[in-house]
C-alpha cells in the first residue's frame, strides 16, 4: 500500500481520544506508526497484519520494550488493535521426536517481552482506508478466477471466428463499387497544414472545432474534391467571415 486515508478528525475518535488522554501524543504517534508498518506489507499479503520480533518493533517505534508492552496492552483493551504473542520455545528436547509447539498468548497473559519470540498485530479496519492503487490490485486478484473459468470458452470462440474467416476468405467476392465511398477513404487521413493553423489564428477561430465540422459535412455528403487542402482553406475563411 502506497498510502492510506488519514481522517483529519482522527484525534477526536473515541478510542484515539483515550490513547491521547492516557499517553499523550506519544501514544497517538505509536498507533499511526504501527498502521504504517502494517500498510507497507499489504501489497504482498493483502492482510492487515504484521508479525515481528519485539526488538524489530522497538527499533521501528523508537520506544523501550516496557513502553511497547504498555501501549499494546492498552490498544487491545480498548479494541483498537488485535495483538497476539508467540512465546519462545523451551530448550528441552521434545518427547517422541515431536516438535515443541509455540504457545500463542494474549496480551493480558504477557508480563514481559523477554519471553516473547514474535508479536502479531492486526488492524482489520485499515482495509477500509486503502489507496486506490491497492483497491484496484485487490479487485484484479479477486477476479482472476473469471479469466481462468472462461479460458476454454474464449478459446472455442476464437476457433469459431477463425473458421468463419476462412469461409469468408474462400467465398467468391461480389463486385461492389460506389463513388460515395471515395471521400471516406481520403478524408479521415486529412490533416490541417501550418497554413491552415495560421489562417485560423488570424481569424480567431477554433481550428479543431472547424476541422470536425468540415469532416462531418463532407463525409455525410459523400462529395469528391481534388484538393482538400484548398477546400479546407476556403472553409476556414468562410467561418471567419471573409466571404460575407
Amino acid at each position: 500500500m502506497k498510502w492510506f486515508k488519514h481522517m483529519t478528525i482522527s484525534a477526536h475518535d473515541e478510542k484515539l481520544a483515550q490513547v491521547i488522554n492516557k499517553f499523550g501524543m506519544e501514544g497517538y504517534g505509536v498507533y499511526w506508526r504501527l498502521l504504517e508498518l502494517i500498510a507497507q506489507q499489504l501489497d504482498e499479503t493483502n492482510s492487515p497484519t504484521i508479525s515481528y520480533p519485539p526488538k524489530v518493533l522497538v527499533h521501528n517505534l523508537w520506544i523501550t520494550c516496557g513502553k511497547l508492552l504498555t501501549f499494546l496492552h492498552f490498544f487491545t483493551e480498548i479494541d483498537l488493535l488485535s495483538v497476539e504473542f508467540t512465546q519462545k520455545t523451551t530448550k528441552r528436547q521434545p518427547k517422541d521426536n515431536q516438535k515443541v509447539k509455540k504457545d500463542e498468548k494474549k496480551v493480558s497473559e504477557i508480563g514481559t517481552l523477554s519471553i516473547v519470540e514474535s508479536i502479531l498485530i492486526s488492524a482489520p479496519n485499515l482495509l477500509k482506508f486503502r489507496d486506490n492503487y491497492t483497491q484496484r490490485k485487490d479487485y484484479r486478484q479477486k477476479n482472476n478466477y473469471v479469466v481462468a473459468t472462461n479460458k476454454v470458452s474464449l478459446e472455442r470462440e476464437g476457433e469459431l471466428d477463425k473458421e468463419k474467416r476462412e469461409r469468408e476468405r474462400d467465398a467468391p467476392a461480389l463486385p461492389s463499387f460506389s463513388f460515395r465511398s471515395l471521400p471516406r477513404l481520403l478524408l479521415p487521413s486529412f490533416k490541417p497544414t501550418a497554413e491552415h493553423a495560421k489562417i485560423a489564428k488570424n481569424l480567431n477561430i477554433d481550428l479543431e472545432s472547424e476541422l470536425n465540422k468540415f469532416l462531418e459535412y463532407f463525409l455525410s455528403n459523400g462529395e469528391e474534391r481534388d484538393d482538400w487542402n484548398k477546400v479546407f482553406k476556403n472553409w476556414l475563411k468562410r467561418a471567419g467571415g471573409c466571404f460575407k
